[in-house]
């Protein structure tokens, strides 16, 4: 009986050890593997106000390309440049940062959007037209600008 005792003494001793050799094991796993967990701290969602409706965005379109399709020189630049920021009004609803729209174009993800080397160009065009004096943009430049922000809002889906 004696014996019995001591062995359960000593077996007692070997699983408090194991615990504890247990209890490292999985804080180790569990530090280990933090990076990976996904998150679920709940979010409140974020009130998002669209200041224009898709109608008011389709309708300063539309005096956009009347205002281009005046055909002076001055009112295509205008035009560039209010198409322009139509759609970095757009971007920034839609919660793209930035404090220049090359900012905000520089966040967007190339493969999510088919016009994505299309709206840069005619960023850059508008860019030329606002900080280089004396630009004289051609038609045909102004038209393919404008063409290219008409590809971003049809496949935003302001235009159909």
């Amino acid at each position: 009986m004696q014996t019995f005792v001591q062995l359960f003494g000593v077996v007692s001793w070997v699983f408090i050890l194991l615990d504890f050799v247990m209890i490292a094991v999985g804080a180790f796993l569990l530090v280990l593997v933090r990076p990976y967990r996904p998150n679920l701290t709940p979010r409140r969602p974020q009130a998002r106000v669209s200041t224009l409706s898709r109608t008011v965005l389709r309708d300063e379109w539309d005096s956009i390309k009347n205002r281009f399709n005046e055909g002076t020189s001055s009112s295509m630049k205008l035009a560039v440049i209010e198409a322009d920021r139509l759609v970095d009004h757009i971007l920034k609803e839609s919660g793209f940062s930035g404090e220049h729209m090359a900012d905000r174009l520089e966040k967007l993800a190339p493969h999510n959007l088919k016009s994505f080397e299309r709206l840069w160009r005619a960023h850059k065009i508008r860019n030329e037209i606002v900080h280089s004096i004396g630009y004289e943009t051609p038609h045909s430049v102004a038209k393919q600008a404008m063409e290219d922000y008409e590809a971003f809002l049809k496949e935003v889906r302001i235009l159909y």
